[in-house]
């Protein structure tokens, strides 16, 4: 009887509820995250909620998902704005704090690709599931 490498992983879904949940929970949080940088995005160019939304909302979520535009992203909008609108000497905590934020939710976007954008799967004779971002090099998510 041939038997099958240590190493040999099946790719496969989760199934447990608690897992699923949790990954579910974070598509939202992070599709919640983006709507607020679109919303900052559009306060910070002095557009009303009134002032045709959709289109401008679409468009800015066009711009901030496509990740072939990097520099037209939301995130980099705002850093763009908020360095020409606001004052060095008499806003530089504001400015300092919105960069911080910006990185932070950059961070979180990477992580969130790390769960979403990945193969799942688990080692022949093992229950826990590991994930890979290129199928070659895997690990547990912590």
């Amino acid at each position: 009887m041939v038997q099958n490498p240590p190493n040999k992983i099946v790719i496969g879904t989760p199934s447990d509820p608690e897992l699923l949940q949790a990954i579910g929970k974070l598509a939202i949080a992070h599709g919640n995250m983006e709507m607020v940088l679109i919303y900052c995005l559009k306060t910070l160019e002095g557009l009303t909620i009134e002032k045709n939304t959709s289109k401008v909302i679409e468009s800015h979520i066009k711009k901030y998902r496509d990740h072939r535009e990097r520099e037209s992203s939301a995130r980099n909008q705002i850093k763009k704005l908020c360095k020409s609108e606001i004052s060095e000497n008499k806003h530089k905590g504001i400015k300092v704090k919105i960069d911080e934020l910006m990185e932070k939710s950059e961070k979180l976007s990477e992580e969130r690709n790390d769960y979403l954008h990945c193969v799942w799967g688990k080692r022949i004779g093992s229950d826990k599931w590991e994930i890979s971002p290129d199928e070659a090099n895997w690990y547990w998510p912590t």
